[in-house]
């Protein structure tokens, strides 16, 4: 027998020296191996390739690879699938679309662009805020961390991709632009034709909305994706662990999964 965790990155990170690296060296006795995908939002990523896939279909790639991969394990193996900003969207999406999950201790995820409201581990985030991409994401998932896959989501209230205000503008063009790549336009024609564009004009034509301090804040919620709010702030001792002491984000996942590999004996 086996113990796995599988790291799905964020967009344009790399295979080592990523987000969920910081959680995966506190852990210990277990093989961390790193889903192998594009991690692409089209002209979004590492390798700067104007042809690069979506940010739907690099979620995708996700799926796939953890399926094979889970599909390879063997007889009481035991695994954690952990996600990363765009990795998280995957993930969940894996989540939500695979019935074979034996085996499965945990799914973990920090900054789920996916995250349905009311779902935040360690720090409670304001029913009114939750994934920009959580209205039209495929990968939204009903678990939560009384589930039989256990899903623990570490949300910051300050960060727009996790913690997008209801009403926000933003929401609408998440769709659109998880949609797009180069070297398929079909793909957000498809997306805007099915209703995006009509979800983009109808909330800003909302004037209901123009009321809401949610509506207005985007500016100042994409500053702090660009100052850290989405990165460095997943570091700062803002959650709570079961004493009730203040702990990173990061370190609390770490510790979540070391709790769940202990929890069952081998």
């Amino acid at each position: 027998m086996s113990d796995f965790v599988f790291c799905a990155r964020g967009t344009g990170e790399p295979l080592s020296g990523n987000m969920l690296d910081n959680v995966t060296r506190r852990l210990h006795g277990v093989t961390v191996e790193q889903v192998i995908y594009s991690a692409s939002i089209s002209l979004d990523n590492a390798a700067r390739d104007p042809l690069a896939p979506s940010g739907d279909n690099s979620a995708t790639q996700v799926v796939n690879w953890l399926r094979t991969r889970i599909a390879a394990l063997h007889p009481g193996d035991r695994y954690i699938v952990l996600g990363y900003s765009l990795g998280a969207v995957g993930v969940n999406r894996w989540l939500k679309t695979s019935p074979d999950t034996a085996g499965c201790r945990m799914v973990g995820t920090i900054a789920d662009p996916s995250r349905r409201a009311g779902v935040s581990y360690g720090l409670p985030i304001a029913p009114n805020r939750f994934g920009i991409y959580a209205t039209g994401g495929t990968g939204t998932v009903p678990n939560d961390q009384r589930s039989p896959v256990p899903l623990f989501e570490i949300a910051s209230p300050g960060d727009v991709m996790t913690s997008c205000p209801a009403v926000s503008p933003l929401h609408a063009f998440a769709g659109p632009v998880m949609a797009f790549t180069l070297t398929d336009p079909n793909a957000l024609i498809a997306q805007l034709v099915a209703g995006g564009i009509e979800d983009v004009v109808a909330d800003l034509a909302n004037a209901g909305h123009w009321f809401d301090p949610g509506w207005w804040s985007w500016p100042a919620d994409l500053a702090g994706f660009t100052n850290g709010q989405h990165t460095t702030a997943y570091g700062l001792p803002m959650w709570r662990d079961s004493a009730n002491r203040p702990v990173s984000g990061i370190d609390l996942l770490a510790r979540v999964c070391s709790w769940k590999m202990s929890a069952v004996p081998a």
